[in-house]
């Protein structure tokens, strides 16, 4: 048994560049699984019936550092047949997967913007109090927190910790407002490395695979996409962009993909950094206004598309050429990240939409209105579909089929 956990740990961290999947039971980090790929070969289908909704209950002003300026939510995760969300009212959440009843919550004096990420019986997050928070997952008691560095653009605008952590065998990786990305011991938070980018925040989050931390910076004159040695903290190699790196790059088969706020959306090799494909993806005009295009939609890999929301639209492309392949048109912004589900994409749309759309060719097959824009992105396990919005609810929903 010792002999399996060790060979599971070890796989965890150098996990092959084609493996693309997350678990059909777990999902326990944003986009599920180390390489962010935002893809699973099974799960529930459109038609799809909700099941539960889960509303956060405190109000908004409890955080006197800083208010939230909506009641939005980070993105889920399930684990354990537990979901674990963030609120912007400061708190994280642990719900019962099957009925959302909610086990327990914990208070931060910020934002949970960050998504958790669940690795040995314990929920890692980031706060807008800027703290990086370990908890039991269990019963949520408090088992280390370690504060984030602070540069003065962390003060005026992008506060405190909204990277959404990566962990595995012991470390955590996580970015922070003051440009710097951090691995963790995940035991007791003990700082293990420290790279500085040089930029004003880290705010994507961090990808891993073959013991390579993948992750971008968000500098107005100098960002760039870093590959990190895992151990060490050495960098590999970098790769400058000309705009912001704000959305999280994803891996599979030794390439990396990338969306930037130059209106492009890369594929660059993973050894070393060089370009094999970007293509032009800017926001269309719509009347007389431009969506523009913020780059917060991180790319969700299936074997042959990558998907991403660029402008109101979900643009599916080709992963080896980058070819567009189709483009499908919300009655909002696209800053959702799509998650595919066997020939199925589930994205939101600031129209307060949720949608799914067929894989091949990007027609609709189904949608749920909600009360709020939805900004964040989709999780999937235990047979569910899980959205918030930023009418402060979590909607689960699950198969018509299923159900009968």
């Amino acid at each position: 048994m010792r002999a399996f956990v060790v060979f599971f740990l070890i796989f965890s961290f150098f996990a092959p560049f084609g493996v693309i999947g997350a678990s059909v039971e777990n999902f326990p980090l944003f986009r599920g699984n180390l390489q962010r790929t935002g893809y699973l070969s099974d799960g529930p289908q459109p038609p799809l019936e909700r099941i539960w909704t889960f509303a956060t209950r405190h109000g908004r002003d409890r955080i006197e550092a800083f208010p939230a300026a909506d009641d939005g939510l980070s993105s889920a995760v399930l684990a354990g047949r537990r979901v674990f969300v963030g609120g912007h009212d400061g708190y994280l959440y642990a719900l019962d997967a099957g009925s959302g009843e909610k086990l327990w919550e914990f208070a931060t004096r910020g934002r949970v913007v960050s998504t958790p990420a669940v690795a040995g019986g314990r929920v890692f997050f980031g706060s807008t109090d800027n703290f990086i928070y370990a908890l039991n997952a269990a019963d949520g008691t408090l088992i280390w927190k370690v504060e984030s560095g602070v540069r003065e653009f962390c003060r005026i605008s992008y506060r405190g910790v909204r990277s959404s952590p990566v962990a595995a065998n012991g470390q955590l990786f996580i970015g922070g407002c003051d440009g710097r990305i951090r691995a963790l011991d995940t035991t007791t938070g003990r700082q293990l490395w420290l790279l500085d980018s040089q930029t004003e925040g880290s705010y994507a989050s961090p990808a891993l695979a073959e013991g390579t931390v993948y992750t971008g910076s968000d500098g107005l004159r100098n960002s760039a996409l870093f590959a990190i040695d895992a151990v060490s903290g050495n960098v590999n190699w970098r790769k400058g962009l000309s705009h912001q790196l704000y959305a999280t790059p994803a891996v599979a088969e030794s390439v990396v993909y990338a969306h930037v706020r130059d209106d492009h959306v890369y594929a660059l090799d993973a050894k070393n950094g060089a370009v094999i494909w970007k293509t032009p993806a800017p926001a269309p005009q719509h009347g007389s206004r431009v969506f523009t295009d913020l780059s917060k939609s991180s790319p969700a890999l299936a074997p042959d598309h990558l998907l991403v929301g660029i402008g109101r639209a979900l643009v599916a492309m080709d992963r080896k050429t980058g070819a567009i392949l189709w483009r499908t048109e919300t009655g909002g912004k696209v800053d959702s990240s799509p998650l595919v589900v066997g020939d199925t994409v589930y994205v939101g749309s600031d129209d307060g939409v949720f949608y799914a759309f067929a894989l091949n060719d990007g027609q609709k097959l189904w949608q749920f209105a909600t009360g709020g824009k939805i900004s964040i992105s989709p999780a999937a396990g235990e047979g569910l579909i899980i959205i918030g919005s930023n009418d402060g609810k979590l909607y689960a929903f699950t198969s018509q089929s299923r159900k009968e």
